[in-house]
Order: C-alpha cells, then sequence, then structure tokens
C-alpha cells in the first residue's frame, strides 16, 4: 500500500535581537541580571535624597550610609559591576583630576579628604545607576524631594536673604536654592515623568500632594535660578516632544531649525533690552544681586594658576586671605559652605582650565547625547529623564554650583543620567532567521510500503 505523507507544518522560527544592538559580552550586564527590584530600588533612591538633602547637617554619617546602602552591592552574581571601560574613564575623569590635584594643592589636606569622598561618591552613584531601573530611580527621587521639601515646609525655617532682605524658606538644608533644587526635582519628575511610565499604578496618588508642597517651597524660597531652570526644563520637554510627532527622518534637521533661530532670536532679545525686563521680573539687579562680581573675583584668582588650578576643595579654607574676604563681605558668619555661583568659575578656580574643559565636554555631551536618544526612541520615560535633568543642570551652571562637591543630590543626579547615556545602545531590533541556509525537502513524495 502507498501512503502520501501528510505535509509538515512548520512553526515560525523565533525572533532574533539584531546584532547591532545586542549587549556587549564585556558589559558588566551581559552575564548577570543587575537590577533590583522595584520596591526596593525606589526605598533606596528616597533614601538617597534624604540622606544627601541634610549631609552638611549630619555629617560623617551621610557618608557611613552611603557606603552602607551601595557598596554592599558593588558584586553582583559574584563579578565586580564597575570594571575599567570607556564608560567608567569618562564618568571618573573629573573625580580622578580631583584626586590628582593634591600634588600641586595650596592645603593637600584639604584636597586629599574631600577628593577620596568625591571619588567614592561616584563609585555609589555608579552602583546605584547599573543597579535601579528606570521606574524605581523616577518613583523614588520624586518620593524623597516630596518628603525633603514637606519637611522643609514643616520646619519653617527662614531667614532673610543677605542682598534682597526678603524672608527666604531655606528649611534644615540651610539654603534657598537647595530647597528650590528639591522642589524643581518634584515637579518636572511628577508632572513630566510620572505619566510616561508604561503603568505608574498607584504612584499617581503621590501627585495631588507633590504638587502643591514643591509649588509651595519654590515660591517661599524665592530661588530665581530654580524657577528659571525649571521653565527652561519643561519648554524644551515640550519641544522634545511635539518633534516626536514627526517621523524620524526629518526629527533631526528640525531640531538643528529650532535650536539655532532660538540662539539667533535670543541673541536679538538681549540687543533690545529683554534680559533687563527678565531680570525686573524676577527681582534681580543687573549685577545679578552681586554674582557678576563675584564671578570676576573667581575669574581673578583662577587666573593666578590657570592650567591646573589652585587645588579641589583647597579656595575655601578658613585662613585664606581671599576666602576670609569673601566670607566677610557677603556674611557668611560660618565661614563654610560658600562657593562663586557658577559652576564653570569654581571649577577653573579649583581645577583650572583643564577641569574646566572636562566639566564644559560633560554637560555637551549630556545635553547632545540626551537629545539625540529622545529623537530615536521618541521620548520614552527614561530618554526624557536623561534630558530634562542634562537641561536642568546645564541652565544651573551658570548660577550654582551642584555637582561639584561630594555627596550632593546633584552628584547623584548628573553623574546617573551621565552612566545610563553612557552604557546605552539603542532600542533591541528584532527580526527573523535567515531560512535561506535550510533545505526545502519534498512533499508529497510517494513511499512505498
Amino acid at each position: 500500500m502507498i501512503l502520501a505523507p501528510q505535509p509538515e507544518i512548520r512553526k515560525p522560527l523565533p525572533l532574533m535581537p539584531s546584532r547591532r544592538y545586542s549587549p556587549s559580552p564585556k558589559s558588566p550586564t551581559a552575564a548577570v541580571s543587575l537590577k533590583f527590584g522595584t520596591r526596593y530600588g525606589i526605598a533606596a533612591c528616597a533614601l538617597t535624597m534624604l540622606i544627601l538633602a541634610f549631609s552638611v547637617k549630619i555629617g560623617p554619617i551621610a557618608i557611613v550610609a552611603m557606603y552602607g546602602l551601595w557598596f554592599p552591592h558593588l558584586t553582583r552574581g559574584g563579578k565586580l559591576i564597575i570594571r575599567p571601560t570607556g564608560t567608567t574613564v569618562a564618568v571618573f575623569a573629573l573625580p580622578l583630576l580631583a584626586c590628582l590635584s593634591v600634588l600641586w594643592s595650596d592645603d593637600k589636606t584639604a584636597t586629599l579628604k574631600a577628593s577620596l569622598e568625591f571619588l567614592s561618591m561616584i563609585l555609589c552613584v555608579m552602583v546605584a545607576a547599573r543597579t535601579i531601573d528606570t521606574k524605581s530611580l523616577i518613583l523614588g527621587v520624586l518620593l524623597g524631594s516630596t518628603l525633603v521639601v514637606a519637611g522643609a515646609l514643616a520646619t519653617r525655617d527662614f531667614e532673610p536673604d543677605f542682598l534682597t532682605g526678603k524672608m527666604v524658606l531655606i528649611g534644615r538644608m540651610g539654603s534657598k536654592n537647595q530647597v528650590g533644587f528639591y522642589a524643581s526635582l518634584g515637579l518636572y519628575f511628577g508632572l513630566g515623568l510620572l505619566p510616561k511610565l508604561q503603568k505608574p499604578g498607584p504612584a499617581l496618588l503621590i501627585l495631588p500632594i507633590t504638587v502643591p508642597v514643591c509649588a509651595a517651597a519654590l515660591y517661599f524660597c524665592h530661588s530665581a535660578t530654580s524657577v528659571v531652570a525649571l521653565m527652561a526644563v519643561f519648554a524644551a520637554t515640550f519641544m522634545m516632544q511635539l518633534l516626536c510627532r514627526f517621523p524620524r527622518a526629518v526629527r533631526g534637521p528640525l531640531l538643528t531649525t529650532v535650536t539655532v533661530s532660538g540662539i539667533v532670536f535670543g541673541s536679538l532679545a538681549v540687543a533690545l533690552g529683554a534680559y533687563g525686563a527678565v531680570l525686573k521680573m524676577f527681582g534681580k539687579s543687573s549685577d545679578l544681586t552681586g554674582r557678576t562680581d563675584l564671578w570676576a573675583t573667581g575669574l581673578r584668582i583662577g587666573s593666578e594658576t590657570p592650567v591646573a588650578g589652585h587645588g579641589y576643595a583647597a579656595f575655601w579654607v578658613q585662613g585664606r586671605p581671599e576666602a576670609e574676604a569673601l566670607w566677610y563681605e557677603f556674611d557668611i558668619a560660618t565661614r563654610t559652605g560658600f562657593h562663586f555661583h557658577n559652576m564653570h568659575v569654581e571649577t577653573f578656580v579649583e581645577l583650572g582650565l583643564i577641569g574646566a574643559g572636562i566639566l564644559a565636554a560633560l554637560l555637551l555631551a549630556s545635553l547632545i547625547k540626551s537629545a539625540a536618544r529622545v529623537i530615536r526612541d521618541g521620548g520614552d520615560a527614561e530618554s526624557m529623564a536623561c534630558f530634562g535633568i542634562s537641561v536642568l543642570f546645564l541652565v544651573r551652571s551658570f548660577a550654582e554650583v551642584d555637582f561639584l562637591g561630594p555627596f550632593t543630590v546633584g552628584v547623584f543626579m548628573f553623574y546617573s543620567v551621565l552612566v545610563r547615556l553612557a552604557e546605552y545602545r539603542g532600542p533591541v531590533v528584532l527580526r527573523r532567521r535567515s531560512l535561506r541556509h535550510l533545505k526545502e525537502p519534498a512533499l508529497g513524495a510517494p513511499v512505498a510500503g
């Protein structure tokens, strides 16, 4: 009897990740899953925000707490998660320069102590960036910022501003600009990023608390820098969201056109007197309440050793005549905790043109890479978080010093973004295996039985 076999039913081959976007086998994340659970990640990020907010007040306890929170996770699956790669070289460029500056520092003891703290803080940040997923980061920062700002309002710690005379909210942090910074983080992460999460779930219930609390703190602290930076972040992210509605091929040219047009119209507005009108709106004088004079002083001091600076954290030390004069001029009774209110000038004084160049490169790389990622990915939660934080620190860098000193929330946020951008390899493109190498069997051939 001759039987004809039934045709073979073939299942489609599984989708395979394209080699173009697959993780490098040398990446620390290639062999073992590094991410914590969402609940632990949220709690760790929120606790980090609280520790860094009051690090000036609690001193060494903050250092021990940060080490205890992150250093136990330096190894996962029996392997170190931090290895010498191109990413680590870029991230550690400024801290390593700070450590090297002990060789020429004006105060070697202060430089050695502060630079080692800075280096260890970056280690903590790298561990956090490689173990905390995007959702945990957003929710943790949102929760931590809300708690810090609510605490500042609850303490009702106000003091008169030395330059303007207004009563400003300083909280237990002792700085109106830090209160404004945390408030701006809470508003951006709550209004700009939380709705972009795929499944925010019960986390949306925190918005009715976060928004009014952070808005009130931003109002009472009278931090014009925080208000301007937050407005710039929302404007820039809104523009990027509009660009993402266009086809991917035209997003880049459109962004270039908008950027160039913005620079041109901004220059014309300044030439026509808009700069003075903006200063008047925020109650600022033409010298930015003494900041321009402070910048000029910093540039003069930095020009004494222009190449490598006076040494990391070696200028603001008690007993130095220039520092003592500035503390007296700006009524800093504690004779600690002051800076030139400009990240670039401060870096120039401490680390010279080398440090200022590294800082500018990091800020520009963060902004460009995050913008490119938004254009490529269409503005998901992580890409918009990276872009918004990059814009925030770029704007604030001209009036504040957020991520040069150790154990500050600025260091945690900026370097977390930097690590995520440096290690991002693009979306995984799925494709089916090629069937050309498979020999097509003959179906329906008679078989003798």
